[in-house]
């Protein structure tokens, strides 16, 4: 297991961990989404699991800051594969309402 602070960090480009991730979101307001899918507001307290291979973004949501802790479930399966820039459009993108 690694586990990694992200403190106050504005947005990370799309990504992919062989061995999946675990976000636990702890202060400000963020934004996930994995590709294809609709964004999704991030809250203190929330849990993202991400199972191994799965294309996503997370960061902080448009003019705020976020901070979480990432874990990496299985860092020896590989490094994370960093891909091409999150848009404009999908970064402000009005998110799905969660419970």
């Amino acid at each position: 297991m690694r586990l990694l602070l992200h403190a106050h960090l504005p947005l990370l480009p799309p990504h992919r961990h062989p061995g999946g991730q675990i976000l636990l979101c702890t202060d400000g307001a963020g934004r996930y989404q994995e590709r294809g899918k609709p964004v999704i507001a991030l809250k203190p307290g929330d849990v993202v699991k991400i199972a191994p291979d799965v294309e996503h973004w997370h960061g902080a949501a448009p003019d705020t800051a976020f901070t979480h802790i990432a874990i990496e479930t299985n860092p020896k399966a590989g490094p994370a594969v960093w891909l091409e820039p999150v848009s404009e459009e999908d970064y402000r993108a009005e998110p799905e309402k969660t419970g």
